[in-house]
């Protein structure tokens, strides 16, 4: 499976959407790549403040458990 953050450029300012999301591993991702980005490129440090996610899941139980991998890693989603 492609990592979708290895090849694209870094944006202090960033909005991430994922039509059928899972358990929510691509957003899991999106904002460590962010994280371990954010220093040294004129930002301050504050790029993962200004990160939004967006997404939707039909499956309920599904949902649930993309919310609690959001909860348990400090990402408000």
């Amino acid at each position: 499976m492609a990592n979708p953050n290895t090849d694209r450029k870094f944006e202090a300012q960033q909005r991430e959407c994922d039509p059928c999301y899972g358990s929510s591993g691509m957003f899991v991702q999106s904002v460590e790549f962010i994280r371990a980005h954010s220093t040294g490129n004129g930002n301050g440090g504050s790029a993962t403040s200004k990160i939004s996610i967006y997404g939707q899941e039909s499956n309920h139980t599904t949902l649930r458990l993309a919310r609690m991998n959001l909860a348990i890693r400090g990402i408000d989603g």
